[in-house]
């Protein structure tokens, strides 16, 4: 740590006066470049109250302040990001920084914040760091990556951390699977034509009957191209859209609002219309998160009150399914043997709403090709 400025008085006293001389001792400039980074896992109204980020920045500020050769180059945050991921705008945002020699030096408060992955946080700190001749430091947990000695106590609170997280996805899940177990919604979007109360699903008397209507044009034998169609003739806003209103929110500008077939099919084979909620239907494996098999969902029954009937909602999964199956019968056993044209894949997208084009065959030997939005 560099010196403070030092004055020094020397006094000398004699018949003619006093003299006083003053010597200053030279004054280290700051060497260090600092990136403060600070992380909350998940915002709430608590913690904006507490104002956690801010509190974590306040001690970090505070340290810099304390040492002469360190400077602020800037300040890092990531709200409601999990120490689990470090795909993080602020965090990309700093090693980006680190990487265009801006900053030499990186202050936490705690190895935590930086991550709780034991493999991932170890590489950065024992790695990345090292190799960029970045200087790290968490200030609460007193490592500094410039004194030695700390080599072991590193690796072992990085390995605390991860077993904590485990330990809380665990007691969140069975917390979940109360909640399941009662009946109540605890998690995940609700479901265009419901509202969520005090976790209980209430049919959404604004926009339920669209719900209805979907399923009615299903039944009476109209394609899902069609009933996109009629939706958005009719000018009813996708459920996207039509959710930024409900929460008091401006639609942006150029945001697509028009229905397309994927939304409709999406809303035919939602359980949640019969009454049903459906959990588990996505895991985090290694790190990413994949598709359960529908067999291993857990399907809890009659948790709300059904916009559908339970014989509409079977006649429509079987109209489905044959679909597929007509599909799959007209187009090869593959289903999808004209996919070998497709050799730019989803490289082209639709220069008005910027979704990706669909590959398309026409004529009795598909010879005909073209690339159409989706939800032209």
């Amino acid at each position: 740590m560099a010196r403070k400025s030092k004055k020094i008085d020397f006094v000398n006293v004699n018949d003619l006066g006093q003299q006083t001389m003053t010597v200053s001792a030279p004054v280290k400039s700051a060497c260090y470049k600092v990136g403060l980074y600070a992380r909350l896992s998940e915002e709430t109204e608590a913690n904006r109250e507490r104002a956690t980020i801010e509190t974590q920045m306040e001690l970090l500020r505070k340290f810099v302040a304390e040492n002469d050769d360190m400077v602020v180059f800037k300040e890092y945050a990531d709200i409601s990001y999990s120490g689990t991921n470090f795909e993080r705008p602020g965090f990309e945002e700093m090693i980006k920084d680190m990487r265009s020699g801006l900053l030499n030096c990186i202050v936490v408060k705690d190895l935590s914040r930086l991550g709780r992955n034991y493999v991932e946080t170890g590489n950065y700190i024992e790695r990345v760091f090292p190799f960029f001749d970045v200087r790290f430091i968490a200030v609460t947990d007193g490592y500094d990556s410039n004194k030695s000695g700390e080599e072991l106590l590193m690796p072992l609170k990085n390995m605390v951390n991860e077993m904590y997280v485990k330990d809380l996805s665990k007691k969140m899940k069975s917390a979940h699977r109360a909640y399941w177990k009662n009946g109540e919604y605890s998690s995940g979007k609700v479901p265009y034509g419901y509202v969520n109360i005090d976790r209980h699903l209430y049919p959404d008397d604004k926009v339920k009957e669209n719900v209805l209507e979907i399923y009615r044009l299903f039944l009476e034998g109209n394609s899902l191209k069609e009933i996109t169609r009629q939706l958005n003739s009719k000018k009813i806003l996708n459920p996207k859209s039509y959710k930024l209103i409900q929460f008091g929110h401006d639609i942006p500008e150029g945001m697509n609002t028009e229905w397309n077939s994927v939304t409709v099919r999406a809303i035919l084979t939602n359980h949640a219309y019969v009454g049903e909620s459906v959990h588990n239907k996505m895991s985090r494996v290694n790190g990413k998160t994949v598709r359960v098999p529908k067999e291993n969902w857990i399907i809890v029954e009659d948790t709300h009150a059904p916009l559908v009937s339970r014989e509409d909602f079977d006649t429509i999964q079987e109209m489905l399914e044959e679909n597929v199956k007509h599909f799959h019968s007209t187009h090869g056993k593959n289903g999808f043997d004209h996919a070998r044209f497709n050799l730019i894949g989803k490289k082209i997208v639709c220069a008005d709403c910027g979704k990706i084009m669909a590959f398309r065959t026409e004529g009795t030997r598909h010879v005909n090709k073209s690339y159409r939005c989706k939800t032209y």
